[in-house]
């Protein structure tokens, strides 16, 4: 990354250095000097009996920024507690010139993220930078405001989790789909923000040239504090890690996200570490999102399933980059996002596997939604063509038992009537493979064949197509082998003129799969069809937008 975050590589570390984990010093109730570190937005203020603001507004000099001359300096006068100050030539218009050398006292924050680092990447070598290049305030103001009320926790060790829904705090009292909402692949905490402003962002297209942030909620449901520099805590790590998959219903080939709290703007490990989170409360963790180099990760995460035969491309498909990327007309494989989160030495020390859900296991969630705009003025005759969007269907992890593993696909339009037509391609390798051609069970869906398929734009060559004839369907296809992946495209086609401008519905596609379902009172298994992943597209109506 060219730029560290200031809210995710600076401030994050400036808060465990400003004793705000154990509520002392700026993070206390009455923060010394006014300073207040438990608000990202801090160095800018310059509140009532304050020293004045931390940071200069306008030049991008790090010496005429007291956040930065106050540390810069402890390097020169030593490590605390040495008692010094510095004098600020040109300060912030109303600040202070001469100020105090900080940290005073000796901070853990201080020997890792200062002397125990090289340079250039300690803290002050990377706040420094920050300031020079502009200072750019990437706060995730709004995923903030998104993060639930703190609550209070059971009794226990810290119990890291991924928000699901605005009101999970953790709990998995049956380990069954009804412990969140139906659609957490719509519902779950994880963002898209700008890097330049923090601004949540909702592309309907990903394009190559940009890059995000993506931020997700994390919370603690038990009543011990976590994470090594917490207050009272258990002193061990809670690091969080991130995805980018081909857009799939369960699961996909994906490439891991670089995380935002690395010093080195080269580092591109993924491990992102929570320094302290309190019981029952709430915090973001922050990853970098280069849109080409993830699709160039992808691309080659699928090419390696396509060597190892698990999964095959359609006929006239070139390529890998070609299915994520395709010509006009399909909107390619969008992005599966997936967060998970471990306490590093804990009971459970591993992450979630990739495949689990999250109303399973809590310590991970997923996003899978995308909006799609559609320009209210386009005409009934002709039809527009259909819009189709590649994605795959992976195969849950089940124990090989007659009758398990068996999976379903199910479609369902939340929209005006005859407003939407929904389409499902298959693979020709997949449909052999996994269904059982014209007997294949099915509800709600008609094939779609010889003169029928006059005029209807086809995703690949050996395409096989299903219309939906209402507004709910589903269809049925075998165990795939560990490992393999279907290939298929949802197509829609909408009449923009049944569609009002603004938010209009959405459509959603579910994978159910039968899985033993252990009961531990009984020691026995039951098999059950359970939702293992999904994703869901928000149409918009728009005047002007070309689906």
């Amino acid at each position: 990354m060219a730029l560290p975050s200031y809210y995710f590589t600076l401030f994050k570390k400036l808060q465990v250095m400003a004793n705000v984990p154990a509520g002392l010093n700026h993070g206390a109730a009455t923060p010394s000097g006014r300073f207040d570190l438990k608000d990202p937005q801090a160095p800018w203020a310059n509140p009532a009996m304050s020293r004045g603001p931390r940071l200069h507004p306008t030049s991008n000099t790090p010496a005429h920024s007291p956040l930065w001359a106050v540390l810069n300096e402890r390097i020169a006068v030593g490590n605390p507690p040495n008692i010094a100050t510095v004098t600020v030539a040109n300060p912030p218009p109303g600040a202070a010139t001469s100020w105090p050398v900080m940290p005073r006292n000796p901070m853990p924050g201080w020997a890792e993220f200062q002397t125990g680092t090289a340079s250039p990447n300690t803290i002050v070598d990377r706040l420094g930078a920050w300031i020079s290049q502009g200072k750019v305030n990437d706060v995730p103001a709004g995923v903030i405001a998104a993060k639930p009320p703190a609550f209070t926790p059971p009794a226990g060790g810290p119990r890291p989790f991924v928000c699901s829904s605005g009101a999970d705090q953790g709990a998995r009292p049956t380990g069954t789909p009804a412990d969140l909402p139906a659609d957490f692949w719509n519902t779950s905490l994880i963002y898209l923000v700008h890097p330049g402003t923090g601004a949540i962002q909702t592309p309907a297209v990903l394009a190559k040239a940009d890059t995000y942030n993506m931020v997700a909620v994390i919370g603690n449901r038990g009543s011990t504090a976590g994470g090594r520099f917490a207050a009272g805590g258990s002193g061990r790590r809670i690091q969080a890690k991130a995805a980018a998959m081909v857009w799939n219903t369960s699961l996909g080939p994906g490439v891991e996200l670089p995380s935002l709290s690395n010093l080195d703007p080269a580092d591109i490990g993924g491990t992102y570490e929570q320094y302290f989170l309190p019981g029952g409360e709430y915090d973001l963790v922050g990853f970098q999102m280069p849109v080409k180099t993830m699709y160039d990760g992808i691309v080659a995460a699928v090419q390696a399933q396509i060597n190892a035969g698990t999964f095959t491309l359609p006929a006239g498909v070139a390529s890998a980059s070609d299915w994520v990327a395709p010509a006009p007309g399909i909107s390619g494989a969008h992005v599966c996002l997936r967060v998970a989160v471990r306490e590093d030495g804990s009971a459970l020390p591993n992450y979630p596997y990739s495949d689990t859900p999250p109303y399973v296991d809590a310590r991970i969630a997923q996003k899978n939604l995308v909006p799609f705009d559609i320009d209210v003025r386009t005409p009934v005759n002709p039809m527009p063509p259909i819009n189709w969007r590649n994605f795959v269907a992976g195969q849950p992890l089940f124990m090989r038992l007659r009758k398990a593993g068996a999976n379903r696909l199910s479609f369902r339009a939340r929209l005006p009537k005859g407003a939407c037509e929904m389409w499902l391609a298959v693979g020709g390798d997949s449909f052999r493979r996994y269904f059982k051609g014209d007997k294949t069970p099915q509800r709600g869906f008609e094939r779609v064949a010889g003169k029928a398929l006059r005029g209807v734009n086809l995703p690949w060559e050996d395409a096989v197509l299903l219309r939906a004839t209402g507004m709910a369907a589903s269809i049925d296809f075998s165990a795939m082998p560990e490992g393999c992946f279907g290939c298929f495209a949802f197509g829609t086609r909408f009449d923009g003129r049944l569609l009002k401008p603004g938010p209009a519905g959405s459509v959603t596609v579910a994978q159910e799969t039968v899985l033993p379902i252990v009961n531990e009172k009984l020691r026995s298994y039951e098999l059950e069809r359970r939702c293992v992943g999904g994703f869901t597209v928000q149409v918009r109506a728009v005047e002007g937008a070309r689906p």
